[in-house]
């Protein structure tokens, strides 16, 4: 090279071969590195079909894995025949070197037969791993994890199909973003979040962010940093918290959210090929989880393992703890709205705000104290009042007159310095239809 520094600066990841034949032999033994994408040659049609043949051997080819870029994971339960048309259209990417399926069955024993066909499935790129018996979501996610070699693993939900023509561009930033330590991909449906890119840098900004993490499909995180810093054993070891067992995907989010940048990805990456509703919408029937005993649950677990779990300073820990306690009001209010009669029958909207709020004193008083703690019990009673006023739009239908000067006396109550335990909804209406009478 008689040019200065042409070899720095051009090329620094090129190999030259003598000859063709001598570069077809290469990339015959040396199945890790990946096919040239664009190629410019005299004769480009005959590179052109011998990279198409070799394409070819290589998915019949046990092959090494040290240089995947992108494992594509997919934990599934019961759904087999869906799982079965999804791994059949990721195979039909062009790509061999560069990606990996990785496929968990959760000890399904419907559609089994389906889980049978995939497993006999002939392609280097796909890998099946099963359970005999269902073991949990948790375990299920976790397995393609540990099952994953890529530099970067992006996580699929069984009935969320790729987006084949847009993976080349997302393939692009993630090049572009080595160092990240997660992403979110939007898609087509109600269970994407579609937007503008944003990044969050590591720290609290991308733990927060993390942390709302509820979707699995389109989250991306970066194996590399999960190898590091041993995320899968810290999780391990937190097995039986109900924020892992439930939410095992939000609680990776959030520890890697500790090392490195957190970027929201608007690329339309997916399709939900069969639309959900909403969690809370999705049912006939109120689901165990969606009550308030299993919401307090998962609130105090989730608390739990952040404040032992991340390294946050006090104003961190207490921005956390208001996050979690406004979200499972938010969770609440969404049972109530979609299942207010079965819910009400269970404990009443008022009584639910007020034995929140007293938790949530109760986890306060355990990491802030002196004028600190009054500032956060505060916005804590703020939340209570603001959800206390949901009952308006809660139960409209048959009491919205009452609850209308219900919800102004309680307010006045709590600016009188009243205990909010001592606000009681069946007294104040009482009260008040008394008044009305005389």
């Amino acid at each position: 090279m008689k040019l200065p520094k042409i070899r720095e600066y051009f090329l620094e990841n090129a190999i030259i071969f003598e000859n063709a034949k001598i570069m077809q032999l290469f990339f015959e033994e040396y199945s890790e590195f990946y096919i040239p994408r664009s190629i410019i040659a005299k004769d480009s049609q005959e590179y052109v079909t011998f990279f198409k043949d070799l394409h070819k051997r290589r998915l019949l080819k046990k092959r090494e894995k040290n240089n995947v870029f992108l494992t594509i994971g997919i934990p599934s339960y019961n759904r087999g025949k869906i799982l079965l048309e999804n791994v059949k259209q990721l195979l039909n990417l062009e790509y061999d070197a560069e990606i990996e399926i990785v496929v968990s069955n959760n000890g399904s024993k419907i559609e089994a037969d389906y889980y049978d066909q995939i497993s006999k499935i002939n392609d280097s790129r796909l890998v099946y791993t099963s359970f005999e018996a269902n073991q949990g979501y948790a375990s299920n996610v976790l397995n393609v994890m540990t099952h994953a070699s890529g530099h970067f693993l992006v996580m699929c939900s069984d009935e969320d199909f790729l987006v084949l023509d847009k993976l080349s561009g997302f393939i692009q930033f993630l090049f572009e973003n080595l160092q990240m330590a997660m992403s979110y991909t939007g898609g087509y449906g109600s269970n994407f979040e579609n937007g503008t890119i944003q990044m969050y840098p590591a720290g609290i900004q991308a733990i927060e962010c993390a942390v709302n993490s509820n979707y699995l499909t389109g989250l991306v995180f970066n194996n590399s940093i999960i190898s590091k810093y041993k995320i899968i054993e810290k999780v391990q070891q937190n097995r039986g918290n109900l924020f892992v067992e439930y939410y095992v995907h939000s609680v990776i989010a959030t520890i890697i959210a500790q090392y490195g940048d957190v970027w929201k990805n608007p690329i339309c990456l997916w399709e939900s090929k069969y639309e959900k509703q909403s969690e809370e919408d999705g049912s006939k029937s109120l689901l165990s989880y969606m009550k308030y005993e299993s919401r307090v649950e998962q609130m105090e677990s989730a608390i739990k393992f952040m404040l032992n779990e991340l390294k946050l300073n006090l104003e961190e820990q207490i921005q956390v703890v208001l996050e979690r306690i406004v979200k499972t009001y938010y969770l609440l209010y969404l049972a109530y709205l979609y299942y207010w009669e079965e819910s009400s029958k269970l404990k009443k909207w008022d009584n639910v705000c007020t034995e929140l709020f007293i938790e949530a004193e109760q986890i306060i008083d355990k990491i802030v104290k002196g004028e600190d703690n009054k500032k956060i019990k505060k916005i804590v009673k703020d939340y209570f009042i603001m959800y206390l006023t949901k009952i308006i739009e809660l139960d409209y239908k048959k009491n919205e007159q009452k609850n209308r000067a219900f919800v102004e006396v309680a307010k006045y109550l709590c600016q009188q310095g009243m205990k909010v335990q001592d606000i009681s909804y069946d007294k104040i209406v009482e009260k008040i239809d008394g008044l009305r009478q005389a």
